[in-house]
């Protein structure tokens, strides 16, 4: 039978044959195993329903059957003999020497049944209807996915109206708004915030729960945990206010549009799998669910033991502490006592998922992406980490984002809103990017975002690095007109002009010692192709693909003076932060986009502690 199919007074086969049998009636109760037992004088044991039985869950799969067998509540039958009893006053001590069974509810239980579909528990009972925060039109979540126009049109920056604020510390925040609308909800206490009674009592900042888009490029292991626990509040309550909109319409004979095609509203991209465990933690920290499900499944797969590595910098042991893994989709629904790991993408409310792991799916097979239809908060966490990997596998998830899915997926289209409906769902999408850095793609990813409301951009303020003793440094310019042509006019620069008077091409000079540091695979392969056609350089590179033997006989042969010349590119110290011996001059191949970088292979590596200096190009 069905899993989650309630069963009342055993199967439908022990009925059967007990009702059609001759036997002579026995003073007891059949048990599971088939066999008589007789009734306790003393008092009557409650017969554990077979509903209440734990079975192996499945995931995806087997939901939606969940949720429509589990909507009709069946109440438990009470015996004859047993009301008999009630009647003639048993005494209470009695029952208490003999507690009726009850379902063993264990938070690590991996695999417990969902007692509170969204179908069934949220109108069971008092705590299932829709809660009675007070409503106001001028509450964030309203303004945002109610917009006063028909068909919302993105933010233009050209029109918008700009204002400025600083923030101790951090940088200047660019706010841009339209120039036709009011001005946005103020935020000035917390009771402005208008969140859920459940998660009011914690402090948010006033730019996200605006819905703006906001790009923070200031993201440090310092604030992490802040940013982390600021963005899962904002989640949750978008999450819990749309739960309780729908289940107060569902009464109304004629129920405005107040879905998107599909029950997914919330992505939240991250790099490693740590992070997204952090999530997890935050999230169950702040929902506080009387069950988790799959709990220890999600532990031990996200989960790792992160290693003690002292002499790695803090923001390498931020991002690679722990799971690392950087493949992995998590689905993640919430009902009203439950939050359930590993539910199916088209179940789940919550999507935790690597931009990798969700391109994998993407480009699959079945190529189906409608489970991210109608996505509208959208937060990127650690998107430097993210470009360094490979941007593209961003643009593939940002492709498909808010698109009319292929398939109805059994959405009520009288409940879609009007703007998901025509096309332009993702201007109620709210895009939040965390960033330790500011690189084009990035930039160029937060300015297509098409957000009809507000948007919020942190310009930093960098401090000033402090070398090593005895470094110089120096810039060189090169001319290029266009964006498109400075990558031939950086080789030609740096090949025909720095390389030369820099003396490497000559092997009569003390051109020993040299490393080259490339910000881009590409350069590094164009560079590395130049200077295999020449005779009179010796080089080794460590590159992105090196293995870590290759590494080790390339470091010793730079150390050693066999090569002249080492070519080191910027994924490689992203992954490894390598300490190199034997370098005493450094040519950057254009300016890293870590600034962390900059100190690390300059200084750092350089190992210098007085005399020589840097050189650098860009």
């Amino acid at each position: 039978m069905p899993r989650g199919k309630p069963r009342r007074g055993g199967s439908l086969k022990s009925r059967g044959s007990a009702r059609n049998s001759f036997r002579p009636a026995r003073s007891g109760i059949r048990t599971k195993s088939g066999a008589y037992r007789k009734f306790d004088s003393q008092r009557v044991k409650n017969v554990q329903s077979e509903s209440e039985a734990s079975e192996p869950e499945s995931e995806g799969k087997d939901e939606e059957v969940e949720e429509a067998e589990e909507e009709e509540a069946v109440p438990v039958r009470v015996s004859a003999y047993s009301k008999l009893l009630q009647s003639l006053g048993q005494d209470d001590s009695e029952e208490e020497e003999r507690p009726p069974k009850r379902m063993k509810l264990d938070d690590e239980h991996d695999d417990i049944p969902e007692m509170d579909p969204d179908g069934a528990d949220e109108e069971d009972g008092e705590e299932g209807h829709a809660s009675s925060d007070e409503e106001d039109e001028s509450d964030p979540y309203e303004v945002h996915l109610n917009p006063t126009t028909d068909t919302p049109v993105a933010l233009d920056l050209k029109t918008a109206t700009k204002s400025y604020r600083n923030i101790p510390k951090i940088g200047t925040l660019q706010i841009y708004t339209h120039p036709d609308l009011s001005p946005l909800h103020a935020i000035h206490r917390l009771d402005d915030l208008r969140l859920k009674k459940k998660i009011s009592s914690k402090s948010l900042a006033p730019q996200i729960f605006n819905y703006s888009d906001l790009l923070f490029t200031r993201r440090t292991p310092t604030n992490a945990p802040e940013l982390r626990s600021i963005l899962t509040l904002h989640a949750l309550n978008h999450l819990l206010k749309g739960r309780d909109k729908v289940l107060k319409h569902n009464s109304q004979d004629d129920p405005p549009a107040d879905q998107g095609f599909t029950r997914p509203r919330v992505l939240i991209l991250t790099e490693t799998r740590n992070l997204a465990y952090q999530y997890g933690l935050t999230l169950t920290r702040y929902f506080s669910p009387e069950q988790i499900e799959n709990r220890s499944r999600f532990k031990d797969s996200f989960y790792s033991p992160p290693p003690s590595s002292p002499s790695q910098p803090e923001d390498y042991t931020d991002l690679f502490s722990g799971n690392s893994d950087n493949t992995f989709t998590l689905g993640v629904k919430l009902t009203r006592k439950t939050l359930r790991y590993f539910s199916s993408f088209y179940q789940a409310d919550l999507i935790l998922a690597s931009p990798l792991g969700l391109k994998k799916i993407l480009q699959g097979k079945k190529r189906d992406s409608d489970f991210l239809s109608s996505i509208e908060i959208l937060i990127l966490d650690q998107a430097d980490a993210m470009g360094l990997q490979s941007w593209d596998n961003v643009t593939s998830v940002f492709s498909k984002l808010n698109k009319i899915p292929e398939e109805s997926h059994d959405a009520d289209l009288n409940r879609v809103r009007s703007v998901y409906l025509d096309g332009h769902g993702s201007t109620l999408r709210q895009t939040i990017i965390l960033s330790a850095y500011t690189t084009p793609e990035i930039l160029s990813a937060f300015r297509s975002c098409e957000n009809w409301a507000a948007r919020a951009l942190v310009r930093p303020i960098y401090p000033p690095i402090q070398l090593p003793e005895g470094i110089t440094i120096s810039f060189e310019r090169f001319l290029a007109i266009k964006p498109t042509d400075v990558p031939d006019k950086r080789f030609e620069y740096f090949t025909q002009t720095a390389l030369p008077e820099d003396g490497v091409k000559n092997p009569s000079q003390q051109s020993k010692g040299v490393l080259i540091f490339l910000a881009s695979y590409f350069d590094f392969l164009r560079l590395r192709n130049y200077l295999l056609s020449s005779t009179t350089i010796s080089f080794g590179s460590i590159h992105d693909y090196s293995s870590p033997s290759e590494q080790r006989s390339t470091k010793a042969l730079f150390r050693a003076g066999r090569f002249d010349v080492l070519l080191y590119t910027q994924r490689a110290h992203h992954f490894w932060r390598l300490r190199i011996r034997g370098v005493k001059r450094v040519f950057c191949y254009g300016v890293p986009e870590n600034p962390n970088f900059w100190a690390e292979v300059v200084g750092m590596n350089c190992g210098y502690k007085g005399g020589g200096g840097a050189g650098g190009e860009g």
